[in-house]
């Protein structure tokens, strides 16, 4: 699955939740400096993060699954998915919590080293982008 393709089906499947309230690209790919072994690292910032880590049948959509590993990082839950096409997707999971100015030096960290808004209906991860941009 190439980027572009990859993009169009995290929007159009988490911008259509009704409890989702922003998603972005985080990392290498949202500075366009990917090689070819990185992962995708996706972020969802939904009211309930555990309904997408109990249930994930969703996961199938981006390819045939190989094994999926749950992670932690602080208040953010991951799903590490790993496809038989090679291709290895972070999706990370939190409230819109984790975006609040001012930043912690976790989130500022996230944000600076590459942080691609695809959904943001309240404005809020525009607001901590530009706040970290001003910061920088």
């Amino acid at each position: 699955m190439k980027f572009s393709e990859f993009k169009q089906l995290f929007f159009q499947l988490f911008s259509e939740k009704k409890d989702v309230n922003g998603a972005a690209i985080a990392g290498s790919y949202a500075r366009a400096e990917q090689k070819p072994d990185s992962d995708i690292d996706a972020v969802v910032f939904c009211l309930d993060p555990q309904k997408y880590l109990i249930n994930r049948s969703w996961v199938k959509q981006f390819g045939e699954v190989e094994k999926v590993m749950p992670e932690r990082w602080g208040p953010v839950h991951t799903l590490r998915a790993f496809f038989k096409s090679g291709l290895e997707i972070e999706f990370n999971f939190c409230t819109l919590d984790w975006a609040e100015i001012p930043a912690d030096s976790g989130t500022h960290r996230v944000v600076s080293d590459g942080f691609e808004i695809l959904y943001d209906p309240t404005g809020q991860l525009l607001r901590l982008k530009n706040e970290v941009s001003r910061k920088d």
